[in-house]
């Protein structure tokens, strides 16, 4: 029995010829045309030749499949270089094919190939099919490993801005708030100037309405209280506004009433009184 005709990928010489570099597997032509029964390389070049052909007119890039080379020939003592190809799996097949159909070899070779080129059709599509789930399996669990950390993160910094944060200030930072304490926040923040209903009238109002400033321009809460206090305003016309700390603000329902002391208490300075 031709040994050739053992095609099993553990016992097929062709499988022992085949080489792997960066770019994938091929056959050397030269170690090809030992086992394809051409004794000499004139000869086996015309069936690369027919093969080339054959190639191209299928569609294909000849030089991706037939790859040329001279390499230098130790036994020779000139030193010369003799050529061979480089040939991809679809490549040594079209060589097979254009061999002489006569030779038990080339029989052998277009079965090797034929079968070889049946699997690469069957079994490396559904090996990639399977190579592309497991990338999306390992892709989808990195995916969640990633969640979960994230998840953790935020819980974390939501534990210690609980652990070491005021109560108002968690809740402007974590997005919440409680209704009763909303104004309470928002005056916190405010600082100055506080926003209010309209029914108080803050000391920083009264100094700009009464002349109470500085050269600089500046509110001088000092001279107003001085003169606020001999003015003997009554408890109930201030009211304790909650803010950084609490004020108390003039209600304004009394503003009037204030104006007519600050007129009169001018005018009694004013004539010595």
């Amino acid at each position: 029995m031709n040994s050739l005709a053992k095609i099993d990928g553990s016992t097929s010489p062709f499988d022992a010829i085949r080489q792997v570099d960066d770019n994938g597997e091929f056959w050397s032509a030269r170690d090809l045309m030992t086992l394809l029964g051409y004794p000499r390389w004139s000869d086996f070049k015309d069936v690369i030749e027919k093969a080339k052909a054959s190639c191209e007119n299928t569609g294909n890039v000849v030089t991706e499949h037939f790859s040329g080379l001279f390499l230098k020939n130790p036994s020779s003592k000139q030193g010369r270089n003799y050529q061979d190809f480089k040939l991809s799996r679809y490549a040594s097949y079209l060589v097979a094919m254009n061999g002489d159909p006569r030779k038990p070899e080339i029989a052998s070779a277009q079965s090797y190939f034929a079968i070889k080129t049946r699997e690469a059709e069957v079994v490396i599509p559904q090996q990639n099919d399977h190579i592309r789930e497991l990338e999306l399996r390992l892709q989808l669990a990195q995916a969640e490993t990633q969640k979960a950390l994230a998840e953790k993160a935020v819980l974390d910094v939501r534990h210690l801005i609980v652990a070491t944060c005021p109560e108002p200030v968690q809740q402007k930072i974590l997005g919440y708030s409680v209704v009763e304490k909303v104004e309470y926040r928002d005056r916190i923040i405010q600082g100055q100037d506080l926003i209010n209903d309209g029914s108080t009238i803050n000391k920083t109002a009264l100094c700009r309405r009464y002349g109470f400033v500085s050269k600089s321009g500046k509110p001088d809460y000092i001279k107003l209280n001085r003169h606020l206090d001999s003015l003997n305003i009554p408890d109930y016309a201030w009211e304790n506004v909650p803010s950084v700390r609490d004020n108390q603000e003039l209600r304004r329902d009394y503003l009037e009433e204030l104006d007519k002391k600050i007129i009169d208490d001018s005018r009694q300075l004013w004539f010595g009184e």
